[in-house]
């Protein structure tokens, strides 16, 4: 049903005018689905922020809320062709709303990165779990402590898409041919039938 929830709100971005969608979940759902249903750019914040830390740097290191994102993460960095970037994965433990203040966040994040350095040497981190870096903790800050980079995958997505419509980009539609013309009607019908 959250397929479906997404799927509509990108055809109902496109129906409306919408240049560009971002799917703001740094995990990336649905964006292979949503760009079978409309013809402009539908970016997707982990994809984006893993090519951008790449061009920037050769070793990467992803910080993600919880160890329940670790596998699910993995999996999408080995879809995407991107696993021998990657050096490490590992969870900050908290997440906005489940612990305490923004110290508490910012003073996780930190050990973890510092960890990541200690162990692997990453010449960039990418931190996911955006309601996390960069609205609670600032990526800016992470790197004064840390040592090492630190992207703010929000800024890199919304750059990227404002790049697309700038020179009238969009996904390919070799590899993501239109599957038909599809209103938010007929999402509403689809979920009702």
């Amino acid at each position: 049903m959250r397929i479906l929830y997404y799927i509509r709100k990108v055809a109902w971005a496109e129906a409306n005018g919408y240049d560009a969608v971002i799917i703001s979940n740094t995990f990336d759902p649905v964006v292979e689905a949503a760009r079978l249903a409309v013809k402009i750019p539908v970016i997707g914040v982990q994809r984006v922020a893993l090519h951008t830390a790449t061009v920037l740097a050769g070793r990467i290191a992803i910080t993600v809320p919880f160890q329940s994102h670790v596998y699910e993460t993995w999996k999408t960095v080995r879809s995407y062709g991107m696993e021998h970037f990657v050096k490490d994965i590992r969870p900050i433990g908290m997440y906005p709303g489940n612990m305490g203040t923004s110290d508490n966040h910012k003073n996780a994040t930190v050990q973890v990165m510092k960890d990541h350095v200690a162990a692997c040497s990453p010449e960039y981190s990418v931190p996911l779990g955006g309601a996390l870096i960069p609205y609670v903790v600032d990526p800016r800050d992470l790197e004064k402590e840390v040592g090492v980079p630190v992207l703010n995958t929000k800024v890199a997505a919304t750059k990227f898409a404002e790049m697309c419509v700038q020179f009238g980009m969009s996904q390919s539609y070799v590899a993501y041919p239109r599957v038909s013309s599809i209103t938010p009607e007929d999402f509403n019908m689809m979920a009702y039938s």
